[in-house]
């Protein structure tokens, strides 16, 4: 079954959904490819925690960032702070610290390039998880029934944009899949590493500027356009 495409309007992402049952689970852009999602009782932030670095791209507003604290910190369930790459459009390091001491019972994933800069306080006693993995290769995580699997897949652009190590992940939540691929490109490569998940998808979320270089695989294995 392909998925139906939508668009949120201003922003720099695509989402290629599914309809989703609202009460089962939420999916809220933030800023750029930064989105939250929830079940109601567990939440996922993804690339959320950035502010204005590169002063081009939108960035999620001190309100928006105090509201997220805010909400998640009263829920019981799970709180996974996702990073795909240390890009500044993306991540901030200062902004993770301030959440992961704000909210106890928090956890952060991300590469290496992004968690190396984060306090040892929060490295040493397992809320920060940096999985070692190769090009085009995954590895998988579980947190009280949530499933995240990472992927290593090579980040879209030229030099020296493309030199950063991007993780795509892919969100096993309340038996919906979410794929988001931070910058990754639509290269022969990456595609390989994600095809077999690619019937089990029922959202995706992916760099707006990736619609036209995926258009073909889009069409003929994820959108019903």
């Amino acid at each position: 079954m392909k998925l139906k495409l939508e668009i949120f309007k201003g922003a720099s992402l695509l989402l290629f959904s599914s309809l989703l049952n609202a009460q089962e689970l939420q999916i809220q852009y933030l800023a750029n490819m930064g989105v939250s999602i929830s079940n109601g009782e567990s939440f996922i932030l993804v690339d959320a925690l950035f502010d204005n670095e590169f002063e081009t791209f939108d960035a999620p507003s001190e309100e928006i960032l105090k509201q997220k604290k805010n909400e998640t910190a009263k829920h019981e369930g799970q709180i996974i702070i996702l990073g795909t790459h240390f890009h500044g459009d993306h991540y901030n390091t200062q902004l993770t610290e301030e959440y992961l001491d704000l909210i106890p019972k928090s956890v952060f994933i991300g590469p290496g390039e992004a968690t190396k800069e984060l306090s040892n306080q929060f490295k040493s006693n397992s809320r920060v998880y940096s999985p070692q993995i190769d090009l085009y290769g995954q590895y998988t995580f579980s947190f009280d029934g949530i499933e995240i699997t990472a992927f290593n897949l090579n980040h879209m652009g030229n030099l020296p944009w493309k030199e950063a190590i991007n993780y795509g992940y892919l969100i096993n939540i309340n038996n919906k899949k979410i794929l988001h691929l931070g910058d990754a490109s639509f290269s022969e490569d990456n595609l390989k590493a994600i095809a077999r998940y690619n019937s089990e998808i029922d959202v995706a979320i992916v760099h707006f500027s990736l619609l036209e270089e995926g258009k073909d695989y889009l069409s003929g294995n994820i959108l019903e356009i």
